[in-house]
């Protein structure tokens, strides 16, 4: 799947969510609108939890997900660039052989050590790429809590329009996705730029 057909995807999942709960908002008020205060008060006090989960448990469960899901993109695309360098370049070392934790960071490793590729390290997109492989390993291994001594990512966070943290806990707001694939894709760019510099 490509970076603009996952765009538009999380685009339209989020106005399906946001319509959702203009459906409830707008029906809670028009069959309570002649009703007096305490019955009007009870209903949505009976409606409470259904609303909590339309406004904030599946947006939640939504973003986690497409986060997990985007960074297997990214995943995907470095194993397939490495792939290929593998079957035309003459050296006995491959990705696999490379001591490094998961495919992003082996992936940098064998195009830095093996292709002697220029990578992008410093380029701002790989630094956001970083943060945002750290905010996924938080979903991944912890659930999204992010320990009080992890600094750097809490400031991150707080810095964030997309996230918050909330007792030690992030939450994943709208434009997170998006934001996440234009990382993504000004990072390639600026891979495949060095990489046609190497032929």
């Amino acid at each position: 799947m490509d970076l603009e057909t996952f765009k538009q995807h999380t685009r339209n999942v989020e106005s399906f969510l946001n319509q959702e709960v203009k459906v409830f908002e707008k029906h809670a008020a028009e069959i309570t609108a002649e009703w007096e205060g305490f019955e009007r008060a009870e209903y949505y006090e009976n409606a409470h939890d259904e609303y909590w989960e339309l406004s904030k448990v599946y947006p939640n469960i939504q973003r986690k997900s497409e986060l997990i899901c985007i960074y297997t993109i990214l995943e995907n695309t470095i194993n397939r660039i490495c792939l290929g360098y593998e079957s035309f370049i003459e050296n006995p070392v491959k990705m696999k052989d490379l001591e490094a934790n998961g495919i992003i960071d082996k992936g940098k490793c064998y195009l830095e050590k093996v292709v002697l590729l220029d990578f992008p390290t410093n380029h701002e997109s790989w630094i956001e790429i970083t943060k945002i492989q750290q905010i996924r390993n938080s979903f991944v291994h912890a659930a999204g809590h992010v320990k009080t001594g992890n600094t750097d990512l809490i400031k991150y966070v707080n810095q964030s329009k997309y996230l918050v943290l909330k007792n030690d806990e992030i939450e994943i707001l709208n434009g997170f996705s998006e934001h996440c694939l234009n990382v993504f894709e000004d990072f390639f760019n600026e891979l495949f730029i060095r990489m046609e510099a190497l032929k």
